[in-house]
């Protein structure tokens, strides 16, 4: 069998996780197995988990260009929210093969952690993967809420509507303080 298009869904039976080398364990196979045109893209994909780590579900949340991927909030948290997850990990992968985070990977780490807080579904880890590692935020610590400096200057970056919708926010805030 030949497989020509991305693996979009999987669910697993009494799949576990403990650490980031597990999401590492699940998801490189998944990298492998995708077909060359899609591999060198970037994909971002969401990680259901029940309240003892049980995996739910494992999503392809979105597929990106060669070095970024256009994540909308409501994409990302609608399966895992439908799933009962308690907890959620993202994963994407760097098709270049770096394993460091950029600066937009980090303020995404952080805004997104901050929306599942807000939705009661945590974001336990961001992990980057390549065809022959991981870098887990969870692991360096790197979980935390950016300052909103930095938020809305990877907003800016990845999505220039969006750090509209930021910037309109925070000055209907000021206009009330």
């Amino acid at each position: 069998m030949k497989i020509d298009q991305p693996i979009t869904a999987i669910e697993t039976a009494n799949h576990y996780i403990r650490s980031a080398a597990d999401v590492f364990s699940l998801l490189q196979p998944v990298l492998l197995a995708t077909p060359y045109p899609h591999r060198n893209r970037e994909h971002v994909w969401t990680i259901s988990l029940d309240s003892a780590s049980k995996v739910l579900h494992i999503e392809l949340v979105t597929m990106g260009s060669v070095n970024r991927a256009i994540i909308e909030p409501m994409e990302l948290f609608s399966t895992p929210l439908q799933k009962r997850a308690v907890r959620l990990i993202i994963a994407h992968n760097h098709p270049g093969g770096l394993l460091r985070p950029s600066a937009a990977d980090r303020s995404m780490a952080g805004e997104l952690n901050r929306l599942g807080r807000e939705l009661k579904v945590p974001v336990i880890d961001h992990v980057i993967i390549t065809e022959d590692g991981y870098h887990s935020f969870a692991e360096q610590d790197q979980m935390t809420e950016l300052p909103r400096k930095e938020i809305m200057h990877a907003a800016m970056e990845m999505n220039s509507s969006s750090f509209r919708r930021i910037k309109r926010k925070r000055m209907v805030r000021r206009r009330f303080v």
